[in-house]
């Protein structure tokens, strides 16, 4: 479930939901680019970040991969698994989603790393 509304945002992490993890909603101008370091993406990332790869607000996953949150086109309809030439690569936009720092899974932390 989704939602921007206080209340319900309230009502969800105070009450059964306490334990949850939160997840971003990508698309409406957010495009996520997940590196998942069991698939290579740490050096797509390295590769990508010497090639230009605007320094944005990144979140490393518990398994030591990397989110790169970009503004893109609200209207952007991307989601798709791979990149050629660059492999562990995610691409997340619109109808996607990615789990948001702050957030455990198995007791590994998704932890801001900035700017």
């Amino acid at each position: 479930h989704a939602t921007t509304d206080p209340a319900t945002i309230t009502a969800w992490w105070s009450g059964m939901y306490k334990d949850a993890n939160i997840c971003v909603a990508t698309g409406q101008g957010l495009l996520v680019l997940d590196f998942d370091v069991k698939k290579g993406g740490l050096k797509s990332l390295e590769e990508m970040d010497m090639l230009g790869l605007p320094w944005s607000y990144r979140v490393q996953t518990p398994s030591g991969g990397v989110h790169v949150y970009l503004k893109c086109d609200d209207d952007l309809t991307v989601s798709v698994d791979a990149i050629p030439g660059y492999p562990g690569v995610d691409v997340r936009c619109n109808g996607g989603l990615v789990v948001g720092a702050g957030s455990t899974i198995n007791g590994g932390a998704y932890v801001e790393l900035g700017p």
